[in-house]
């Protein structure tokens, strides 16, 4: 019997500990299993905050819910709350949705917040300041030369705390600080400040400029100016991936020289044996499933001569399409398209998406390229890096556009050649075991080849170009410094063997669709 009534006394000095501490539940807890669920529910104090109060005393709070019901409804303190403690840490609420209970204030002064969940839903905080000696107001002055545009100033001062043992949590609120809100244009005012303890007090706009100042010795029932001296966080070029755009405005004299020297290349492909006719029988000839015998056909059967008397009757030729389909297509210049991401700080990825009508993938060089990238302290974003191509293919992929408008229902240029050349009336007849449609066909993988060879001219005459490039503009950012976008021009030339052609346009970023990759 001994045993049961010592234990029972220890159990009962056990439960009164813990329940100064805010360890236990009350009666209503008990009730828990019965509370509704709050999914949709929100919560306040009854008491407006700060709650200013002296140390060691004691307060009774409450929470009402909306709409009343019995929920379930937890609480705790935040931030440098001391030896302060709550006579409960979780409570049913009543019919009428509301919890009752108390709060012991620490024995020294301070800020910090109480905040109270309902299970599964919303939650409410109430600001707590204490002080024996009074407290006092704060004319919180931000002092910013940064240049960011700047819509609301947010201020905080938290107690017992120095701004040297926040830098690390910054621009972070600091938990359970008193804090105050106001538009760029207006005064700032901190009130209800603590007497005695040192104040850290800090001033943001968004998360991407802020400063802290330490306050001490503040004066009962006074205003107080306090001077916060806010500087830029260096803005993030490590998170988004960026659609770049970089208009293409060349020197149109040497642009069009450099186009014109491919543009022999390419038609050259074409007259590589000779004559135009005579380059489409050879390449015939090699496509034909038994050239020797085809050979002896052609021979036999006059096809150049009947080849020459076909092209004569053409309206134009192939390389003078060609020709007429390249400056047409040269009167409107590219723009470079590509996606940006980062590697580190002051580098980045750059995928060419495209240059003009030419696909990225489809220039005859690498598609990705390593760029510098860095921001100045005036957020002027700088990018710098070279690309690579084969002219002929860019010609190729404007000439495929130009073809195509001007071809009715040709789904290629091979298709638009064999229209002009006439693949179909070809008229060579003789050819053993390859009728009127297989000639027809050689024709038209022969067009098919030689459009290959003229896009690939740049290769094999070795003549690719680059384009080194500088771009800078003013970096756009989210609320968080992160890197957006930016907005201005860049700078650069195309080289070409011994020709060069200078660029320059209008440069914009925007945030990508697409994840950077990992």
């Amino acid at each position: 019997m001994r045993f049961f009534l010592i234990a029972g006394l220890i159990a009962s000095l056990s439960a009164s500990v813990l329940s100064a501490c805010g360890g236990t539940q009350s009666s209503a807890d008990q009730e828990s299993t019965h509370a509704v669920p709050g999914v949709n529910a929100t919560i306040a104090f009854t008491s407006a905050g700060p709650l200013l109060l002296a140390p060691g005393q004691l307060v009774a709070l409450a929470v009402t819910t909306s709409p009343p019901a019995r929920y379930e409804v937890s609480f705790r303190l935040l931030g440098d709350s001391l030896d302060a403690s709550l006579s409960a840490t979780s409570l049913v609420a009543d019919s009428n949705g509301i919890a009752r209970f108390e709060l012991l204030a620490p024995n020294h002064a301070g800020t910090f917040a109480v905040r109270a969940t309902i299970k599964d839903g919303s939650s409410a905080d109430l600001l707590v300041s204490m002080s024996d000696q009074g407290f006092s107001t704060l004319h919180v002055m931000p002092q910013y030369e940064g240049g960011r545009p700047v819509a609301s100033w947010v201020a905080h001062a938290a107690a017992g705390v120095t701004c040297e043992q926040l830098a690390d949590t910054l621009p972070n609120d600091p938990e359970g600080a008193l804090t105050s809100t106001a538009p760029a244009e207006e005064a700032l005012f901190l009130t209800d400040a603590p007497v005695g303890p040192n104040l850290a007090v800090m001033a943001r706009a968004g998360r991407y400029a802020w400063g802290c100042t330490d306050v001490a010795d503040l004066t009962p029932g006074t205003v107080r100016s306090v001077s916060v001296h806010v500087t830029n966080k260096p803005i993030d070029t490590t998170v988004n991936a960026l659609d770049v755009a970089l208009a293409f405005v060349p020197a149109p004299t040497e642009w069009e020289f450099m186009l014109a020297q491919e543009r022999v290349a390419m038609t050259h492909e074409f007259t590589a044996l000779g004559s135009e006719p005579q380059t489409l029988l050879a390449t015939m000839l090699s496509l034909a499933p038994a050239p020797a015998a085809f050979a002896t056909a052609a021979t036999n059967n006059g096809w150049l001569a009947a080849l020459d008397a076909h092209y004569a009757l053409a309206p134009t030729s192939p390389t003078d399409a060609l020709i007429a389909w390249a400056q047409t297509a040269a009167k409107k210049p590219p723009q470079i398209r590509g996606t940006l991401s980062s590697l580190d700080e002051s580098h980045g990825l750059f995928v060419l998406e495209s240059i003009g009508a030419l696909a990225g993938d489809k220039t005859g060089a690498p598609q990705d390229y390593v760029m510098t990238v860095g921001v100045a302290p005036n957020d002027e974003l700088h990018l710098g890096g070279a690309l690579f191509m084969l002219p002929s293919r860019y010609i190729g992929a404007t000439v495929a556009e130009a073809a195509l408008a001007s071809s009715m229902n040709a789904e290629t240029v091979k298709d638009a050649l064999a229209k002009l050349v006439g693949c179909g009336d070809l008229g060579l007849v003789g050819a053993p075991s390859c009728n009127a449609e297989c000639v027809e066909s050689l024709c038209e993988g022969a067009l098919e080849t030689l459009w290959q060879r003229a896009r690939d001219a740049s290769a094999t005459g070795n003549t690719s170009a680059v384009i080194p490039l500088k771009a800078s503009g003013q970096a756009l950012f989210d609320n968080d410094a992160v890197l957006t976008g930016f907005d201005g021009s860049w700078l650069g030339h195309v080289q070409c063997a011994s020709v060069v052609a200078k660029v320059s346009g209008k440069a914009t970023a925007t945030l990508s669709s697409m994840p950077p990759p990992k």
